[in-house]
């Protein structure tokens, strides 16, 4: 019961993407994955946490014209709480992922959050690695995907190798906008 959580200081939910991602069906709160979210409404109206802050792919914003979100910050103004949203990517953070996704934050109070401003130094994954690489790893990989790898130059990646193994690498998300 969500009673047992009552006024907590804060919650954050990062819910499953797929029902919302511009690779998947987007069928939004139809999927039992994209009604994650409601059923996190109905927390919020019964615990009433002080704060609250939401992370989800960028879809989620787009999904049905714009609709879903419009519906889920009115869903959640009505609860009460003040919501201040903003599209981040993990890349402005020093993180080695160019990876954009929406976050709110909610306040039972007056809401003056600022999310933290990003850089444009992006921190490429080879030097994240560099402390790692002195100490040895070991991948054993099936012949098969050795001899994939090697067809593939450093700092390419699947996009460097040829239409025909592309395909049957990465089977039916070959044909998807994105998520590949």
């Amino acid at each position: 019961s969500s009673t047992e959580y009552q006024n907590l200081p804060f919650v954050f939910i990062g819910s499953p993407c797929q029902s919302f991602s511009f690779s998947g069906k987007r069928q939004g709160y139809d999927d039992e994955r994209g009604a994650v979210l409601l059923r996190f409404l109905l927390f919020l109206q019964t615990a009433h946490p002080k704060t609250f802050m939401i992370e989800n792919v960028l879809g989620l914003v787009a999904h049905d014209g714009g609709n879903t979100f419009g519906e889920l910050l009115e869903r959640i103004n009505d609860i009460g709480y003040n919501v201040v949203h903003e599209v981040l990517n993990a890349s402005h953070y020093s993180v080695p992922q160019n990876r954009e996704r929406i976050f709110l934050f909610g306040s039972l109070f007056d809401n003056d959050f600022t999310f933290p401003v990003g850089n444009d130094q992006r921190m490429p994954l080879r030097g994240i690695l560099d402390d790692i690489l002195e100490n040895e790893i070991i991948v054993n990989y099936n012949q098969e995907k050795k001899v994939l790898f090697e067809q593939i130059p450093a700092g390419g990646n699947w996009k460097n190798l040829p239409v025909t193994l592309q395909k049957e690498y990465l089977g039916a998300m070959f044909n998807t906008s994105g998520g590949k």
